[in-house]
């Protein structure tokens, strides 16, 4: 019976995260690597993201997998934008992931929650999500975004933001 199919079941279990972290640091090669990506569903990325056990499983991949083999996370996250990054522990695990996206990566995830903006902004988690991709976005473009990424739009949404706390302060 192959493992694979069920690491996201096995990762947030408070045993299983342990060993498929040991297991995900014992990749040598890239077929390895394909294994654990294709081991995962983008489907099952909110239930290791959102999971206390399950993002430590996240970390592991990150500094493990090469980026290649991590875009399954994105595609997650991007399918699952406001479930995961409205989430307490989810918004954690998704700024690490925008911190090591490459740039298709991260306009990946750029462009869902740019889908969400608002939903995302206005909760208190998500908040942390949306600075992450403006200070990640400057990095990655400067101080002029690039012209295919949705971070563009950010400025408009710093505009937006300073117009909303205007609005609650009063």
């Amino acid at each position: 019976m192959a493992v694979a199919p069920f690491l996201a079941e096995i990762a947030v279990t408070q045993h299983g995260t342990f060993s498929v972290q040991k297991l995900i640091e014992s990749v040598r090669s890239p077929s390895e690597a394909a294994v654990i990506a294709n081991g995962v569903h983008p489907d099952q990325v909110p239930l290791l993201i959102n999971d206390g056990n399950g993002a430590h499983v996240v970390s592991k991949i990150l500094s493990c997998l090469p980026a290649e083999h991590r875009d399954f996370l994105y595609a997650g996250i991007a399918a699952h934008v406001v479930e995961t990054c409205n989430h307490r522990q989810g918004c954690c695990a998704v700024q690490r992931c925008i911190e090591v996206a490459t740039v298709e990566q991260f306009q990946c995830v750029e462009d869902a929650v740019m889908r969400h903006i608002f939903t995302v902004l206005s909760d208190p988690f998500g908040n942390y999500v949306v600075s992450r991709l403006m200070d990640r976005g400057a990095a990655l473009y400067g101080s002029s975004p690039h012209p295919s990424s949705s971070t563009a739009g950010l400025s408009v949404t710093n505009e937006r933001c300073a117009q909303l706390q205007r609005y609650a302060d009063a």
